[in-house]
């Protein structure tokens, strides 16, 4: 499959046989498996930076080059804003669950954002440059980070410290 219009940046369904890209400008575009569109999400006034997938897959986590949070329901295409402005670009997503995400910014990064209130609950700082991987372990009590510094660190969520 080849298509201008698509950016790079990508993630697959964990739950169905699709996968969306953002497109160049700054909306979704959710392919089935055999690449075809099914779907265009975008929300007037934003350009969306990152996505990703709820771990039941019903979901769309998204973040904007203005500093949103919205999560979009994948069936019916609609999106609810979590938050319009968490103070900056938001670089990277990811889900801790399927009713809390994660937010990333440059070097900060916050935990455990309630995805139904927009409530923010923990900051976690301590790269020197950009954070560019973020993944939870299985039982979602460590989260660990890389970055553009050439470390990697483990997080206690509960404390929010970081263990390693």
């Amino acid at each position: 499959m080849q298509d201008e219009s698509l950016t790079a940046i990508g993630c697959v369904n964990p739950a169905a046989t699709e996968f969306a890209v953002i497109t160049g400008d700054g909306g979704v575009r959710i392919f089935d498996a055999g690449g075809n569109p099914v779907k265009e999400l975008q929300q007037a006034g934003h350009e969306i930076t990152c996505i990703a997938f709820s771990p039941n897959g019903s979901a769309l986590l998204t973040g904007t080059e203005r500093g949103a949070l919205l999560i979009w329901d994948v069936a019916k295409g609609t999106c609810l804003t979590v938050s319009t402005n968490v103070g900056r670009k938001v670089d990277r997503v990811t889900w801790l669950g399927n009713d809390r995400v994660v937010w990333g910014s440059s070097i900060e990064y916050w935990i455990l954002w309630n995805a139904r209130t927009g409530a923010r609950q923990k900051l976690l700082k301590g790269h020197s440059n950009w954070v560019v991987s973020l993944a939870f372990s299985a039982d979602s009590k460590r989260l660990i980070s890389g970055a553009g510094d050439s470390t990697a660190r483990i997080w206690d969520l509960e404390s929010g410290q970081e263990i390693g």
